[in-house]
This record gives C-alpha cells, structure tokens and sequence, in this order.
C-alpha cells in the first residue's frame, strides 16, 4: 500500500529497459526498534512483486535520531550491495526515488561508479524536508549534482529551482493513471460490494492519516455542513489517527465521519466509485494520483489548492479548488459539489491519455538522455587529454 505508483512505473518500465531494482529496507537493532520495524525482519533479501524481481538490501538506521545522517548510513549501509550489482552489470543510468535520504544516497553510489543518475522528487521530499535548514542543504547539494531532476508537477519544479538547481536540468513528467482499473461503475454496485448504505451522501477521501493531508480540515467542514446526512469515509491510515478519531469526538461528528484504515489497492477503485465527491485537504502536495483515479472513475473533486492539484484539476467542470487551512470555504464547496451535476465522461477524459506506459516511456528517455550526456562528457574528456 505504500508508493504503489511506483510499482507500476516500474512495471512498464521493465518492458522497455533492462531494470534492476532495489528497494532497501531499515535496519534496526531489536532493542532500539520502534513499534512497527519488526515488520521489515521479515522481508526477503529478495523477492518478486507481480513479475517484478526486487531486493531488499538492509541499511543501518536509528530512527528519530542522526536524521540529517541517514543518507550517510545508507550509503555505507548499501555500498557492498551495489557493488556487487555494478560490477557484474554496470548500469547505463541510476534512477533514484526521493530527494532525500535516498537522492543523496543514489548520487553519492553513481559518483562512486562513475554512473550518470537522475533523481525523481515525488512532493513531500520537497515541500515538507526543505523546511528544515540541514536537509535544505543537504537536498540542494545533491540536486544540484544530479545529470536531471524528475519533477511530477510545474509548482513542485518552481520549488527544486529555488533551491539553485538549474531549470533546463529538472524535467517535468506527471504521473499517470490505470484507466482500464479506474473506471466508472454502477454507485449502488460499488457501495454493495463494500456494504455501505446505498442512499445516504457521501465524501470520500482515501489518504494517509498525516498531518500534511489536512484531514482535520476536512473533518472541521464536516461538523460544518448544515446537511446532517452527508458523511465523510477516511480510507487509510497513518500516525495522526488517535488525534484525528479525537477531533471527531470532540466535534460530536461520530456518526457522520467514519475511519476504514487501509485497506487492499484493488478496493480504492470501488470507493472511488461509491464517492458522490470525492475530496483533499492537504496542506502540501506534489502529484496527487488518487485525483487521476478519482477523474477516471467520473468522480467529481473538492480539493485544496496546493502544489500541482491545480495542473490536474485545471477546469471548473473537473472539481472545485479552495485555499489550506480553510474549513469554512470546504464545507461550502462540498455542499456545492454535493448539489451540483457533474458529467462523469468530462472527468474521465481529463486523464483518458495519462497511462503508466507514457510515463514509462518518458523516464526511460530521460535516462537514456542522461547516459548519452555522460557517454559525450567522457568522450570530451578523452579528447581534450
């Protein structure tokens, strides 16, 4: 359940290059092990997801502590691991996820080995670690060393290039989505299959329980809505859900908000489809993809207007946009969604043609263009000597 989008990235990718990836895991002394590590002993060293072979590699990690060294135990913790790969098949080009630990990581293994990489910055590594002055350095430092900077959205590359990275080298490539999951069925099919009531209105968010997704704003418009029947479903978890279930009782909104936890990725398509809204109240965002599931479900958005929502939701006939922080302006906007007709065939098409298999086939250009820069560079090199 998590970074799910990548899975399918890979996914294709793996149909147009040769891929080798690595996913490594925490390492944590049992002793020192916060609740919720032990799950990590369990992983293979390798595995296969689908068709997709994988290893698991452990780096040493102390969580909570040292945080603006991870990236130095990882790159210690994986170097033998990598290695070992280079050595029996140098890759032509290194992808790394995340800015931060793993961006500085994956730079300092392709600097190592002399391996172009590109580094994909997703949002959250963005928007919310350059917040804190180490890791704004320590990110700036390594994007600015990177052949290219992956970008998913326009506003979250106005960011990256705040922090001095050069414009031409950070290329935008938004995510896609599974048109051929994510499509419109019955509401009364949906909500039978999940056992929901079939009459009542209902918001959906599926989301993890953070306090960057604002679902306390969306619970706060809630115990606003004048409509007593109109209920929220909060689909999946996360670290703020006492203080959120809290909120809720405080609010006296129990029997209107009603939490689901995580649940299996093959089910969100079905909540998508039981949604009369379909709704977002997060403070920060890069690339949202559940709003492309939502589009290609024909369900109808209210969603904050932060980072590149407004590049999905870019018409007033897909969704309804208000600022951060702003309870009293969501609840208008989602009775007004509530009340409004919406045609499910317009949402639909808005991401009709955003597949996996066109980003795939951008990223794996991307990275040739990065080998062929380093293959050129070389050759200078030789030459100039």
């Amino acid at each position: 359940t998590r970074c799910v989008f990548e899975k399918k990235l890979a996914d294709e990718m793996q149909d147009q290059c040769q891929l080798n990836v690595t996913v490594p895991v925490p390492y944590v002394p049992p002793f020192l092990a916060p609740e919720g590590y032990s799950a990590y002993r369990s992983l293979p060293k390798k595995d296969s997801l689908g068709g997709l072979e994988i290893s698991h590699p452990r780096y040493f990690v102390m969580p909570k502590f040292f945080r603006s060294l991870h990236a130095f135990f990882w790159f210690g913790s994986l170097f033998p691991h990598y290695r070992k790969i280079f050595k029996t098949n140098k890759p032509d080009a290194i992808l790394g996820i995340w800015a931060y630990p793993d961006g500085l990581t994956n730079l300092l293994l392709a600097k190592t080995h002399s391996i172009p990489i590109v580094i994909a910055c997703r949002g959250s590594d963005i928007n919310r670690l350059i917040k804190l002055p180490i890791h704004r350095k320590l990110i700036a430092w390594t994007l600015k060393r990177a052949n290219y900077i992956l970008s998913v959205s326009e506003a979250l590359k106005t960011e990256i290039v705040k922090l001095g990275v050069l414009a031409e080298n950070v290329i935008v490539i938004p995510n896609g989505v599974e048109t051929e999951k994510f499509k419109p069925i019955s509401q009364a099919l949906a909500r039978k299959q999940l056992n929901l009531n079939t009459s009542e209105k209902m918001i959906v968010t599926v989301s993890r329980l953070s306090y960057e997704k604002g679902v306390d704003v969306l619970i706060n418009a809630i115990a606003k809505l004048s409509d007593h029947s109109v209920t929220l479903a909060l689909v999946g978890d996360g670290a703020e859900r006492a203080t959120l279930e809290a909120l809720v009782k405080t609010l006296g909104v129990e029997d209107r908000v009603k939490f689901y936890g995580s649940i299996p990725n093959h089910e969100i398509p079905l909540w998508l489809n039981a949604a009369d809204v379909f709704a977002l109240g997060s403070r920060t965002e890069g690339w949202p993809n559940v709003l492309m599931e939502a589009l290609s479900c024909g369900t109808p958005i209210v969603s904050t207007n932060v980072g590149g929502i407004p590049e999905i939701i870019n018409s007033p006939e897909l969704g309804i946009l208000v600022p951060p922080e702003n309870p009293s302006e969501m609840a208008t906007s989602l009775q007004t969604a509530l009340e409004r007709s919406w045609d499910p065939q317009q949402l639909r098409n808005r991401v009709s043609n955003r597949s996996w298999h066109n980003v795939a086939e951008e990223t794996c250009q991307l990275l040739g263009l990065a080998a062929k820069q380093s293959t050129r560079r070389v050759i200078e090199q030789h030459s100039s000597t």
